[in-house]
């Protein structure tokens, strides 16, 4: 089977058994194979798709914005897995920004979501005005989905520390900035 999708404003939804829990708005081609024994071979290239739209929730945590995705669906119609970059230039966690997000994703939507990115944290007051400074993020890690839990290495440069805290839906009279690894 030899497909091309044009992914279109407004968007691709769906519960499939190929595309399993779909949820994405925004513009994009997918465009390869699935073989008789429903090995998936798909190239994607999907622009603007809206994160908030995601059905893989956690009350925790709110997430706004547009990303880009580049890179290759393979696995099965069962379990696919995306092997690529994903970039975005603004998104919001809990309220709190984040931009330049740019880094690869190996990813299930289940144990296995392995990324390498990086990002920026402009400085913010409570109030949400910018205020002087910038952070600078590297991720290296893995999110399990399933048992709910992230392990790796954050390296932060003059990240704003009540910004993060906010990120965590935490409200604390803790000021300043951090730099290091966690």
């Amino acid at each position: 089977y030899n497909a091309t999708y044009n992914l279109i404003a407004g968007g691709l939804t769906g519960d499939t058994e190929m595309l399993g829990k779909a949820a994405i708005a925004g513009t994009g081609i997918f465009s390869g194979t699935v073989s008789k024994d429903q090995q998936l071979s798909f190239g994607i290239n999907a622009k603007d798709v809206d994160i908030s739209k995601s059905p893989y929730k956690d009350p925790n945590f709110g997430f706004e914005g547009l990303i880009d995705f580049d890179g290759h669906v393979k696995g099965t119609v069962k379990e696919p897995v995306f092997d690529g970059h994903v970039s975005g230039s603004r998104v919001l966690v809990n309220g709190e920004v984040y931009t330049d997000i740019s880094g690869t994703v190996v990813s299930n939507l289940k144990a296995k979501n392995s990324f390498d990115i990086s990002f920026k944290q402009p400085h913010r007051t409570a109030e949400g005005e910018a205020k002087e400074g910038i952070g600078m993020f590297k991720a290296n890690g893995n999110l399990n989905m399933v048992e709910k839990f992230i392990q790796g290495i954050v390296s932060i440069e003059n990240g704003d520390i009540n910004g993060l805290l906010r990120t965590d839906k935490l409200d604390c009279a803790i000021n300043g900035v951090i730099n290091g690894k966690l």
